[in-house]
């Protein structure tokens, strides 16, 4: 279901990275927007391309750009959130000069001004977009991605919402499987599938019981009673088997602030914008820069609040930030997000390497310690399980 273009076979799949790509256009200009968030390929032929000290998980989209893995892809929307994502751009279209590929220039902050710029942004977008597919497609048919992906965001809600229990339905390998398939899969297929499984869901988060077994195509079993040190994930885009890793020394990671995560969902905070049927260009501007920042805004510090609610809300023990080997926001970020949780006692633990599925001995060390510490009483007290 997620793998084949079941029902969509007329429409071509453009890939996307950065979350403040309004998938909303995609869909409405008559592609099937897919978020590249596949496994690392070995960094071989894109080093005669970019510097070493480059972020790693650009430098593997790089190579499978090289490798021609995503021949199947009509091109790709690059948001240029940062600079190594500017470098892909031309990287790509060096290497693949037929593919239809549009640079997105994203502000840096959430202002009135910044929304006028955006949104004249995304309207060029809409029509470049047309263009490229040779048909008209109206402003009636980006309405209805708008309301499809609205759907889509209060299904996700309800989803992390369950989360909050004790113990948790689904693990932090379920829902982080969950939200790739959300990223990458038909909207309209995944939200059908999502409403009929929610309800089981919710079911077993009031009976206090575990969805295991392999309830999520492309997953493995899952096993264990989560009742260790709850963990909230932040940082940048997690690298394959990071979650798994966690919940293998014991940690039980029930919630995130992250672009493949939560912040996914733009907090749900439509309310929060300009209705969608004055001018949909605005109203998408506003919905995407008003969600939780990621470092890269100057509102970053929006964040930390944010966070610290979160630890709160989930009722988490701890906090685990992992940034990326050479991504400078999260570098930069840290320090500040640090000392935001330590005035309200809450341990963190930073992890740090490159975008790689290999986890290293010293990560599984240094994770335990800190899950002991947490198991130990010295998580955090505000927001602890009230057991």
């Amino acid at each position: 279901m997620w793998a084949s273009n079941a029902g969509l076979s007329d429409r071509p799949k453009l890939a996307w990275c950065c979350g403040y790509t309004p998938e909303e256009i995609i869909e409405a200009a008559g592609f099937w927007p897919c978020r590249l968030l596949e496994a690392p390929y070995p960094r071989l032929g894109a080093g005669a391309f970019l510097p070493p000290d480059f972020c790693s998980y650009v430098a593997a989209l790089a190579e499978g750009v090289l490798a021609g893995a995503y021949a199947e892809m009509a091109g790709a929307v690059i948001a240029h959130s940062c600079h190594p994502m500017l470098h892909l751009f031309h990287l790509w279209q060096r290497h693949r000069p037929p593919s239809l590929l549009q640079l997105l220039e994203v502000p840096r902050q959430a202002g009135p001004a910044a929304v006028v710029f955006y949104a004249a942004n995304l309207r060029r977008l809409w029509q470049e977009l047309n263009a490229r597919r040779g048909h008209a497609y109206s402003l009636d048919d980006l309405q209805e991605a708008i309301a499809l992906y609205r759907e889509t965001r209060h299904l996700l809600a309800r989803l992390y919402a369950l989360q909050r229990n004790d113990p948790p339905p689904l693990s932090g390998g379920q829902l982080a499987e969950v939200m790739a398939l959300a990223a990458r899969s038909s909207k309209k297929l995944f939200n059908a599938w999502l409403k009929e499984r929610l309800p089981f869901w919710e079911e077993a988060a009031r009976l206090r019981r575990l969805v295991l077994g392999r309830p999520l195509p492309g997953t493995a079993a899952v096993t264990g009673n989560r009742t260790g040190p709850r963990i909230l994930l932040s940082g940048s885009i997690l690298p394959p088997g990071l979650v798994a890793m966690l919940e293998e020394c014991g940690a039980t990671v029930v919630a995130d602030d992250l672009c493949c995560g939560a912040r996914y969902l733009g907090a749900c905070r439509e309310e929060e914008v300009a209705a969608a049927d004055a001018d949909p260009f605005t109203y998408l501007a506003a919905l995407y820069l008003s969600r939780v920042p990621c470092p890269r805004m100057r509102e970053a510090e929006d964040r930390w609040e944010h966070l610290v609610r979160m630890v709160g809300e989930y009722r988490t023990d701890g906090v685990v930030f992992y940034s990326l080997k050479f991504c400078d926001f999260h570098h930069y970020a840290f320090p500040r997000l640090r000392q935001r949780l330590q005035q309200s006692g809450i341990p963190v633990l930073r992890l740090e390497t490159e975008y790689t599925p290999q986890m290293s001995g010293q990560w599984r060390t240094r994770v335990e310690a800190f899950l002991e510490s947490l198991a130990g009483g010295s998580g955090c007290p505000a927001a602890g399980r009230g057991r």
